[in-house]
């Protein structure tokens, strides 16, 4: 019979295994989570939108929490399966997080540095006001795309960029290349010639001023200097972009002008002809305008200067406005009606008497073109008595309207009793300078304008 051995086998329980077996699972499955936690952590997208974001405005706000909501969703579903597909979505859309959040960042900063470095230097070299710029920033930093502009399909951030929709890691708000859509950037001024400004071309020649023996002589010759000067293509480029801005008031500076409006007036310009001409029969008419004062200024004390020697009303009268009337149909004393090409004064603030009718002033008076006085206008109150007006002489027209009655006075006696010779030729020398294309180029039958003009137009010059 035998004999049982000594040497006793446990048995181990089952519950006790199966328990450790459990801690195993757990500790692989602990383990490979936090992996997962690494993995999407390593990619840095989350810590960059912690940190980040906050400081993100606009629509670079918007395209960053879009994207951050991409890869949450990515993340998560990629912590609960740890699939390889699922991670390689995750990676993605981190990528596409830290792209929206630098690239913002970096463009939002460089706004900020473009709008405070002009502030510093109070927006001097910039065509716009401060208030202007301050506003072109502010729309910049906060402007935001409307709720149907931006939206998340497949795991991917798409915004409306110009008339299509695109993924926002594409679009121009994050490009690295500078474009109107992530770039903010203050329109800068060009250096404008040394002409643009009249009054600089009349001082580099004031010489030919001073050496003038009358007011006449010296527009001539500062005619004669136009001239010679039209010939050059900078010289042009100067009228035209001084029309530009300080006639048709193109900007609101006239001494800072930036690029674009400086190529669209030039380019104005070229394409039209009338454009371009009117250009130059206004600078010309500037310039020559501010000659007759110059010449008087030293000659006080002489008997010769007529301008000096006018009265305070005469002087208010030479120094109003010359206003432009177009061609106008005037009915003459004979009845007859003719076009006329008119240049006017409103002188009726200054109530100036008109003798022939006692408590009447004079409201404007009408040159011709050659300065010559072709009328001056009374307006009388309809209700005054008819018999008033039998004592005018021939060379009146009357015009009865239902509020005033309108004489016409034609009789340059009439004109010289008022105002007197002395200004009489001042006004006429006055309304030759301003019309001075008109008269003097058609007086000497010179085609330097036109010559001028087709240089501009084919870009070249006349030399």
């Amino acid at each position: 019979m035998s004999v049982l051995g000594t040497t006793v086998f446990k048995v181990p329980e089952l519950g006790e295994l199966g328990y450790k077996l459990d801690q195993a699972n757990e500790a692989k499955i602990k383990a490979a989570r936090q992996q997962i936690e690494k993995t999407v952590q390593a990619t840095g997208a989350e810590k960059a939108y912690a940190d980040q974001a906050m400081g993100l405005t606009g629509r670079y706000k918007q395209i960053a929490d879009a994207s951050y909501d991409v890869f949450r969703q990515a993340a998560i579903r990629y912590e609960q399966t740890g699939n390889a597909k699922d991670e390689m979505s995750m990676r993605q859309a981190a990528s596409q997080l830290n792209f929206a959040i630098n690239s913002g960042s970096a463009w939002l900063k460089a706004a900020g540095t473009e709008y405070l470095n002009n502030k510093s230097e109070g927006f001097k070299n910039t065509s716009v006001t401060p208030q202007q710029a301050g506003n072109s920033y502010a729309n910049f930093i906060n402007s935001q795309f409307k709720q149907d502009e931006i939206y998340n399909k497949n795991g991917v951030v798409y915004v409306k960029d110009g008339d299509a929709f695109i993924p926002a890691v594409n679009s121009t708000y994050l490009q690295t290349a500078i474009n109107p859509n992530n770039s903010f950037v203050l329109p800068r001024i060009v250096t404008q010639g040394k002409y643009v400004a009249p009054e600089a071309f009349v001082s580099d020649f004031r010489g030919a001023i001073t050496a003038g023996e009358s007011e006449e002589d010296a527009v001539s010759n500062m005619y004669e200097i136009l001239k010679t000067k039209v010939n050059d293509r900078a010289f042009l480029q100067d009228v035209m972009t001084s029309y530009g801005s300080r006639k048709l008031g193109l900007v609101s500076d006239p001494t800072k002008i930036d690029a674009e409006t400086y190529n669209e007036i030039q380019q104005m310009a070229q394409q039209d002809e009338d454009w371009a001409k009117n250009a130059l029969e206004w600078y010309v008419g500037q310039v020559l305008e501010i000659v007759p004062p110059l010449w008087n200024e030293g000659k006080t004390g002489n008997e010769n200067n007529l301008f000096t020697n006018l009265s305070q009303l005469q002087k208010q009268i030479y120094d109003r406005p010359l206003n432009d009337a177009g061609k106008m149909q005037i009915a003459r004393p004979d009845g007859k009606s003719i076009d006329v090409n008119l240049y006017y004064q409103d002188v009726k603030a200054l109530k100036v008497p008109y003798n022939a009718i006692e408590g009447q002033f004079i409201d404007s008076i009408y040159y011709n073109e050659n300065g010559d006085l072709d009328h001056f206008v009374v307006k009388v109150p309809t209700s005054t008595d008819d018999d008033i007006f039998a004592s005018l002489g021939s060379d009146v027209s009357i015009e009865k309207n239902p509020k005033y009655t309108v004489l016409r006075v034609f009789d340059p006696r009439e004109f010289e009793n008022t105002f007197g010779e002395t200004l009489g030729g001042l006004l006429k020398n006055k309304v030759q300078v301003t019309t001075g294309y008109q008269v003097m180029n058609s007086a000497s039958g010179d085609t330097w304008l036109d010559d001028a003009i087709k240089s501009i137009q084919e870009g070249e010059d006349t030399e």
